[in-house]
């Protein structure tokens, strides 16, 4: 009969002929040891071969596989994204904006690192939406819903907030790309002279039965580009008002631009921005069209 050699050895050991059994002890407590450390490795191999699909599946989709940096904003991204996508090994390309900040509550500070993402892309190559405990990536766009504030608002409750609330209003929150991502951050992009018209007119609350559920377009040339409800908002009318009121007073006249739908020009592909000649058209149900003629800046 066959036997392998080192568990015919192993097994000899095993029995003793010296009565006290003592070499048959420690024989079988070195087979034992030696069955409970290969029991404990496969476990271990198995464990890691979860790991491994855990870290391939959730970890390395809610992270960036590789990022390009440089010494200044990038701004012309786009180009670059499209570069690296004829590459058949890339998935998929986001751009996405880094901060550091702190913290505090009750005395307590903690660092927090702020990503700013844009919603379409950042759906392409991240499983991010997949674990958000409220609202999707769609919400995260520029506003075109607004609040009107009609009294004084500081430190009100959700319960009160309606009660300085005067209306609604459409809103087009035009954005100078170029000048976004050459600074890095908004406040450019967002100010230069005749951005963000509202109109046509303020639609008082008593003339909406719920503003959580409206429709809302953009038309550019007459094309849908955008088409959703205000029941896609990830915090209501109250909770807005609420919570900005307890770190600044509003006041009457003051507007709150909210949120818009998914399909923003920059981030389609091929990405489309506003030319000289075009119409942008803002319609939200119940309070009118917005329209406004895109013109060229004079020198």
């Amino acid at each position: 009969m066959f036997r392998p050699l080192p568990f015919f050895i192993g097994l000899r050991y095993t029995r003793a002929k010296r009565r006290n059994h003592f070499i048959s002890f420690i024989s079988l407590i070195s087979m034992l040891g030696l069955t409970l450390g290969v029991m404990v490795m496969i476990l271990v191999l198995s464990v890691m071969n979860g790991f491994d699909r855990e870290l391939r599946t959730r970890i390395l989709g809610m992270v960036p596989h590789a990022t390009i940096n440089g010494y200044q904003p990038i701004s012309d991204w786009q180009s670059l994204a499209e570069r690296f996508e004829q590459n058949p090994k890339v998935v998929g390309t986001a751009p996405f904006i880094q901060l550091q900040g702190m913290l505090t509550h009750n005395g307590s500070v903690a660092p927090v690192l702020v990503n700013g993402i844009e919603p379409q892309a950042e759906k392409r190559v991240s499983i991010l939406e997949n674990h958000m405990q409220s609202g999707s990536l769609d919400n995260l766009s520029a506003g075109e819903f607004g609040i009107v504030i009609g009294k004084t608002a500081t430190r009100v409750s959700e319960a009160d907030a309606m009660e300085h609330v005067l209306g609604y209003v459409c809103i087009n929150d035009v954005s100078a790309r170029d000048f976004q991502f050459a600074d890095g951050q908004w406040q450019r992009g967002k100010s230069p002279d005749t951005f963000c018209p509202m109109g046509e007119a303020v639609v008082t609350r008593d003339e909406i039965a719920d503003p959580h559920d409206l429709r809302v377009q953009l038309r550019l040339n007459g094309e849908t580009m955008q088409d959703s409800s205000t029941k896609q908002l990830v915090f209501g009318v109250e909770a807005l008002v609420s919570f900005l009121s307890q770190w600044t007073t509003l006041e009457p006249g003051d507007v709150i631009p909210t949120g818009t739908p998914p399909g923003v020009g920059f981030a389609r592909k091929p990405p489309v921005y506003i030319q000289p000649g075009d119409v942008m058209e803002v319609e939200i149900e119940g309070l009118g069209i917005l329209r406004n003629p895109v013109v060229a800046c004079e020198d």
